[in-house]
C-alpha cells in the first residue's frame, strides 16, 4: 500500500483523496475480483462543496459505517487527465450547469451529475465496500453501531435543546431548535427532529467572509453570533465545537448557530477547552480572526 493511500478512522471512516493514492487505485481496481461483484448497497449522503475553491467533500454510508471522502484540488495537479475529469464533476454540481446535447439521450434524460460525480469517485473504493458485512435484518441496531460508541455526543446534544428549549430564548437568538425525537419501535432514540431553517446551503466557512460582497455582512455575523453565545452561557447552555463550519447563514443573510453536539477542532477550539464557555469564546475569536484577517 503506498503512502498516504487511505487513512481510516473508526467512526465515520475519513478517506483523504490525494493524486497518489487516487492514481494508485484507478490503475488497480480493473484487475482486482472484487470489482466482478455484485455493486455493493451504499446510501450518498451530504455532498459539501465550497465558494471559495474546488475542494469538494463525498459522503457515504455503507451498512453501519459512514465513509468521508475529502477531495483537494491540489492533489490532483500532478496528473492533467485526473484534474480536468475532477473539475467537469465539480461544474457539473454548480446550480447554473446545463447538460450540452452530447449528455441527453433521445428522451431528454440525462445522468444526475451528483450520481455520475460519485459514480467516478467511488470506483476505487468499491472493494473496501465489499468487505463491509451488509446489516443483518435480523440483528437489532443501536446509535452506538453507528456513531461508534459515541452516544454521549448525541445525549448532550438532547439535553443542551432541552436547556434552549426551557430558556425560552426571544426570536432574536437564533439556534436550531430540537422539535421531536426520532424513535424505534422500542423507544429508542435514533434521531433528532430540528426546526428548519432556510438557506441555501451556505454556512460561514463556504463564504468567503472577506469577499467585498460581504463588507458589511461581517461585523453583523459577529454580533449576531456574540449576542447568542451571551445569551446561552448566562443559562449555563455551552454551544461547543464553536466554528465557522456551524453557523448556517439564512435567506435573509442572518446567522444561525447549530451543531450542539460538543467537541472541538482544531484550529477553533484547543481540546481542553472544549465544551466550556472558555472554548466558546476561543472559538468566536477565530471566527471573528476568519472574517476579518
Amino acid at each position: 500500500m503506498p503512502p498516504n493511500m487511505i487513512v481510516l478512522a473508526p467512526h465515520p471512516l475519513d478517506l483523504r483523496a490525494s493524486y497518489s493514492y487516487l492514481q494508485f487505485l484507478f490503475a488497480a481496481a480493473p484487475q482486482r475480483p472484487a470489482m466482478a461483484q455484485q455493486p455493493p448497497i451504499y446510501d450518498i449522503g451530504p455532498f459539501k462543496s465550497s465558494t471559495k475553491n474546488t475542494d469538494t467533500q463525498l459522503n457515504v454510508y455503507v451498512s453501519n459505517k459512514r465513509f468521508r471522502i475529502d477531495l483537494f484540488t491540489s492533489n490532483f495537479e500532478s496528473s492533467p487527465a485526473l484534474l480536468a475529469e475532477y473539475l467537469r464533476h465539480v461544474q457539473h454540481q454548480e446550480p447554473e450547469w446545463i447538460p450540452d446535447e452530447s449528455e441527453v439521450d433521445a428522451d431528454g434524460e440525462y445522468e444526475d451529475p451528483l450520481d455520475e460525480m460519485h459514480d467516478w469517485i467511488l470506483q476505487p473504493f468499491l472493494p473496501i465496500f465489499h468487505e463491509i458485512n451488509p446489516l443483518n435484518p435480523s440483528q437489532k441496531y443501536t446509535l452506538e453501531d453507528f456513531y461508534g460508541g459515541d452516544t454521549g455526543i448525541t445525549t448532550r446534544e438532547i439535553l443542551t435543546y432541552s436547556k434552549i428549549h426551557m430558556a425560552k430564548f426571544d426570536s432574536a437568538i437564533l439556534t436550531s431548535q430540537l422539535e421531536g425525537l426520532v424513535q424505534d419501535d422500542d423507544g429508542d432514540v435514533m434521531g433528532l427532529v430540528l426546526s428548519y431553517i432556510d438557506y441555501d446551503g451556505a454556512t460561514l466557512n463556504c463564504l468567503d467572509g472577506r469577499d467585498p460582497r460581504f463588507s458589511e455582512l461581517r461585523q453583523k455575523w459577529v454580533d449576531q453570533i456574540s449576542h447568542k453565545l451571551k445569551h446561552l452561557h448566562a443559562h449555563n447552555i455551552i454551544w461547543g465545537d464553536a466554528k465557522a463550519a456551524i453557523v448556517l447563514i439564512d435567506v435573509n443573510e442572518d446567522a444561525y448557530l447549530i451543531d450542539f453536539g460538543g467537541g472541538c477542532t482544531e484550529g477553533w477550539v484547543d481540546k481542553e477547552k472544549s465544551n466550556s464557555i472558555e472554548g466558546d469564546l476561543q472559538g468566536l475569536q477565530n471566527i471573528k480572526r476568519y472574517l476579518f484577517e
